[in-house]
């Protein structure tokens, strides 16, 4: 635990406000999204870098196939995305990155929370990045005052498809699905038969107390709202879709959707 006040750790987020890139299903198999995130990284280039890159699975536009020529694959689809974050020093340098894998990505397919990318997939990109984590998901990310909650599922279909009671005629589904969530204090509120859960690691999938930032990482529209002061972000598909991703800025806790001009 930092030994720093809350009063320090809320200065140094005044003087570091670069914001925080937020992106799912960066798929490294595709050429447009190598292109997609040169043109992001050459951006920044000429700027002051982001505090962090969230990069959410999937990381491959197929699913993982154990014993079959993935996994080769994978390694060098990882190995040439850390040459390209090294192509631009400044950035490799001085951004965190964040690692948060997908229901598709190696191992530990079937139940929630998936454990971490193993380092033999992602050796070769850590060599390349000064400061980079391989975390579970869900994860949780403490930065300064900020907790900030990553979870990667497409969780707006199952719980529709399995809800007892349908959301009223003009609900909004999105902040249905939030107020869902936030208000059962679990990010997954299905039962084990739908969404299997290891029940040693439930804990993991709770929200309380609720957290400053939560990210459900869905393959839908891409939204940002408030709920209970909890801001809640879904960049989106990147890959998939129009190459979107947010921008989360601590300081004034709000967020920019943006997206890269497909070449």
């Amino acid at each position: 635990p930092s030994l720093r006040t809350e009063t320090q750790l809320r200065a140094i987020e005044v003087a570091n406000d670069n914001g925080i890139i937020i992106m799912s299903d960066v798929w490294l198999d595709k050429q447009h999204t190598m292109d997609a995130l040169t043109t992001l990284f050459e951006g920044f280039s000429h700027s002051t870098p982001p505090i962090a890159f969230i990069f959410i699975g999937d990381f491959s536009s197929k699913p993982f196939v154990p014993g079959s020529g993935d996994t080769t694959q994978y390694r060098e689809n990882m190995a040439a995305l850390g040459q390209l974050i090294a192509a631009f020093p400044d950035i490799a340098r001085n951004s965190h990155f964040v690692f948060v894998p997908g229901n598709n990505d190696p191992w530990g397919q079937g139940a929630l929370p998936k454990p971490p990318i193993a380092e033999y997939f992602t050796k070769r990109l850590a060599k390349s990045i000064a400061n980079v984590s391989f975390t579970t998901n869900p994860c949780r990310i403490k930065y300064c005052t900020h907790e900030i909650v990553v979870f990667r599922e497409d969780l707006l279909k199952r719980i529709r498809r399995n809800c007892v009671l349908p959301p009223t005629e003009g609900t909004e589904i999105v902040k249905h699905l939030v107020r869902t969530v936030i208000d059962q204090g679990h990010l997954c509120p299905l039962p084990q038969r739908i969404r299997p859960i290891y029940w040693a690691h439930d804990h993991a999938m709770r929200l309380y107390p609720i957290p400053d930032v939560l990210i459900l990482a869905d393959r839908f529209d891409s939204y940002s709202i408030n709920y209970e002061g909890c801001h809640c972000i879904n960049p989106g598909s990147f890959s998939a879709a129009d190459l979107s991703f947010f921008m989360y800025y601590p300081v004034s806790r709000t967020s920019q959707y943006s997206k890269i001009p497909k070449k």
